[in-house]
């Protein structure tokens, strides 16, 4: 004991000095006491019995004379007690012996026969055998005597208290803790999840183990393979999901190991399961956090600069009560509500391997750790090995869990020094260090040793719960683009609005930001589609949707043939010849009519009805219609102006855009440098025509026909998938 435990031995001393005091009463045993036996314990001890020794020395440490070494039977010894105010020899009693049960007590007579030589020295002896026959293998009278204690005091329900408490079981139940906690640990958006057990020997108590995460912030769980880090995720998301509903915590997991937390993925408060091979979920993800904590960062700046703060202020139901606060005054209005924020948990299972497969992120995880757990977005890690983690993102984490390691020496790394404390070869049995170091256990969701299933109808069961409400999905590109994905994000309806000068329409989705973009066409009178190939089935679907969910009357040019005719009332489509050159003819009178008639109009506030004319090939229009329809055409596109509530939509092929650009509507809407235009697929560098600056670079310039640049002001370049395009052929 002094050699494994030495600081024991304090509290011994201790013991020995004051305990008898206390009812405490201390029995030691050792084979050589010199050396081993404290002098405060020699001092405070009254009783010394000392059996057969090994030599004189050690009798006289223990007696101060050298009887005991002379001792020759088993059990035989001499007592002391005090300095020689009784010096005895006694026989201790055998316990071990045999127990043969009888019905009353009988004295052993000795029938013993003994032969001895002439000087009384036993020859040989002989005695019967009494045994009952009827016990092979008797129990000991020491076993015997116990057993019937044992149950006597179980008759007679006598019981004391233990002096330590049973270690906590290799399994607990996560519902078993959150029964006996009555819901203790819910507190609206705080985040304190219920995780396990730990012990507390020193104070004999076994308490609930939570993760507080608003409290503390960041997390990493280390552990070796198979240690219990996926029991630990499950217990920890099936905990925030029952405390919280999910307008008050948003969970994104990015599953790197066996991907079983896809079982999780119906639950209303998971935004996304994301596995290791979805590069474009993973760079959105962490470009939606980045900026959700960009956005948060401006909101909480009026309310301390932090989500604690904020919450506590602006939320009525988080905030603690105070008894001595005045009553408010009735006649003053109450502060407007600032928006609920949701806490978002973002969970990287095996960060090793992410670190591996993406490295190049590492440094937005090192950003986002560093300040987002100030905004209520908190990130938890698991990892293998205490190198999976550089100490660069390491420093960023304030929680750290250690679960089985593979070397001892791990555990110092993580948790400081043990103090021989190791973790018991349990599944989910770890080590943390809290207001000091604790042995702790991962609760188990359900006795199935595979709990897949289990969380599947948990996390449909919260579905059902929480029918109208999920955490956002994090945003991908659509393999397809429909007018009807768009129609949401439309800004401008006749019906409230009949100026053409405010009219944007969305045209795609941005690259960057998976963000809906939408394009200004009440900008100019004439807006260019450049492209490779004609844009027909684009510029279709923009006509859908500028007629059929706007409201705006769209006639649609189509030269190629590609497009069925349609006249549906607000969407007219033309594609032969003749039909062209009527169409063109007809345009031209409308426009001048407006134009004779624009005074009169304005005079009376009243506006023209809004008109959209989209081309969907300017040069092979040109080419099929006769002279006197393209002087028709040139003329009504000079003359287009937004003032008579008309805008053209022109598409016009890249090999024929320098010819274009010589016509009179084009010097006129598109002067010099300040040009705005969509340009479909690839050639943007290798022209000249189009104004752009900088000069996109080559793998800039080489888009695939679904994708466009649509350029502000021939500076800045967005990126989009367009509406319509298909990532299979671009059509």
């Amino acid at each position: 004991l002094r050699t494994q435990q030495p600081e024991f031995m304090t509290q011994l001393v201790s013991a020995a000095r004051i305990g008898r005091s206390l009812g405490i009463h201390l029995i030691l045993a050792t084979q050589k006491p010199a050396g081993v036996v404290d002098d405060q314990i020699w001092s405070n001890s009254r009783f010394r019995v000392c059996l057969k020794v090994q030599d004189k020395a050690d009798s006289q440490d223990m007696l101060k004379r050298p009887d005991a070494a002379e001792l020759t039977q088993a059990g035989r010894f001499y007592l002391q007690v005090g300095y020689n105010e009784l010096f005895e020899m006694g026989q201790s009693a055998w316990a071990g012996a045999p127990y043969y049960p009888q019905d009353r007590f009988t004295p052993e007579k000795d029938d013993a026969v003994v032969i001895i030589d002439s000087n009384g020295r036993p020859i040989r002896a002989a005695k019967p055998d009494k045994r009952d026959s009827r016990l092979a293998n008797p129990k000991k009278q020491l076993d015997a005597i116990t057993e019937y204690l044992k149950a006597t005091a179980d008759k007679e329900n006598i019981s004391i208290r233990p002096l330590w408490l049973e270690p906590i079981p290799a399994i607990i139940f996560l519902d078993d803790i959150k029964r006996n906690n009555n819901g203790q640990f819910k507190q609206g958006f705080n985040l304190n999840p219920i995780i396990g057990q730990y012990d507390d020997p020193s104070r004999q108590r076994q308490c609930t183990l939570t993760l507080p995460l608003t409290a503390e912030g960041n997390t990493i769980i280390y552990g070796s393979a198979g240690s219990g880090k996926t029991t630990f995720l499950n217990a920890l998301i099936t905990s925030l999901t029952q405390d919280h509903t999910p307008d008050e915590v948003n969970i994104y997991i990015l599953d790197f190991s066996a991907e079983t937390l896809r079982a999780f993925a119906q639950a209303p408060h998971i935004g996304d399961v994301v596995f290791s091979f979805e590069a474009e979920k993973i760079e959105n993800l962490l470009r939606m956090l980045r900026e959700e904590t960009h956005n948060r960062k401006a909101l909480f700046a009026d309310y301390g600069g932090d989500f604690i703060t904020y919450m506590k202020t602006t939320q009525p139901e988080s905030r603690t009560p105070n008894l001595d606060q005045r009553p408010p005054n009735p006649d003053q209005h109450p502060p407007k509500p600032e928006p609920r924020i949701p806490s978002i948990v973002l969970i990287i299972h095996d960060f090793g391997i992410f670190s591996d497969i993406y490295e190049h992120k590492l440094r937005d995880i090192m950003n986002l750790t560093r300040e987002s757990a100030k905004y209520g977005i908190y990130v938890i890690l698991t990892a293998l090995s205490i190198n999976a983690v550089r100490a660069v993102i390491r420093q960023n984490f304030k929680q750290l869990f250690s679960l089985q390691m593979n070397e001892a020496e791990d555990y110092f790394s993580i948790v400081g020094k043990t103090e021989g404390l190791l973790p018991a070869k349990h599944k989910g049995r770890g080590l943390v260090r809290l207001d000091g170091l604790y042995e702790y256990q991962i609760a188990h969701l359900t006795e199935d040793p595979i709990p897949y299933g289990f969380i599947q109808t948990h996390s449909r069961q919260l579905q059902d719960r929480y029918p109208d409400v999920a955490a956002p999905p994090i945003p991908i590109m659509p393999e397809h683009i429909t007018p009807e994905d768009l129609a949401a994000h439309i800004q401008f309806n006749t019906k409230e609005q009949t100026n053409l000068a405010q009219l944007t329409l969305p045209i795609g989705i941005e690259c960057d930001t998976i963000k809906v973009h939408n394009y200004p066409f009440g900008r100019n009178p004439v807006s260019l589609v450049v492209s490779a190939q004609p844009e027909t089935h684009f510029l279709q679907e923009l006509a859908t949707l500028a007629a059929n969910h706007c409201g705006i009357t769209t006639v649609i040019i189509d030269p190629t043939g590609t497009l069925a005719p349609k006249d549906t009332g607000a969407l007219i489509c033309v594609s032969s010849k003749e039909t062209c050159e009527n169409v063109i003819k007809s345009l031209g009178n409308l426009l001048t009519n407006r134009l004779s008639t624009g005074e009169t109009s304005a005079s009376q506030g009243q506006k023209h009805e809004p008109l959209i004319v989209i081309i969907t090939a300017y040069t092979p229009l040109q080419n099929i219609i006769t002279e006197e329809a393209r002087g028709d055409l040139i003329l009504f596109l000079e003359r287009t102006s937004i003032t008579h509530n008309t805008i053209s939509i022109i598409g016009e092929l890249a090999q024929d855009i320098g010819k274009t650009a010589m016509t009179p509507w084009y010097a006129k809407h598109s002067p010099g440098t300040a040009q705005n235009y969509i340009w479909a697929g690839s050639g943007l560098k290798e022209q000249y025509t189009q104004a752009i600056t900088p000069r996109p670079t080559t793998e800039q310039s080489s888009l695939s026909p679904e994708f466009a640049y649509s350029i502000s002001k021939g500076r800045q370049m967005t990126k989009i998938k367009l509406l319509g395009a298909s990532s299979d052929n671009g059509q």
